[in-house]
């Protein structure tokens, strides 16, 4: 990543393109780790149930959330956004885990 500051509005133009396609490749890279983290789930969802324990697992969930939040706090990024990020990575995990037979 780079600090470069354009000097001229060509210039800014530019480096909006190339920042642009920057994010557009993390965005895939994001949907590719959710997909990772929901087949996860789904093996650990199988694992539970062979083990005979709940699916749920408010603890561990609650656990999840927290340790989310310290890794953005120690980022220096809002804690409380990345806590709404994960509740939805945690929904989706439950629905992978529910959808199993």
């Amino acid at each position: 990543m780079s600090q470069y500051t354009p000097r001229t509005a060509q210039e800014a133009v530019q480096t909006l393109a190339r920042l642009r396609e920057d994010i557009e490749q993390i965005d895939r890279q994001i949907v590719e780790l959710v997909v990772q983290r929901a087949k996860l789930a789904e093996e650990a969802g199988a694992a539970k149930r062979v083990a005979g324990l709940p699916l749920l697992d408010p603890v561990r969930e609650a656990r999840v959330m927290e340790t989310a939040a310290e890794y953005a706090r120690q980022a220096g990024i809002p804690d409380s956004e990345v806590r709404q990020i994960f509740r939805l990575l945690i929904t989706i995990a439950r629905k992978s885990q529910e959808a199993m037979p």
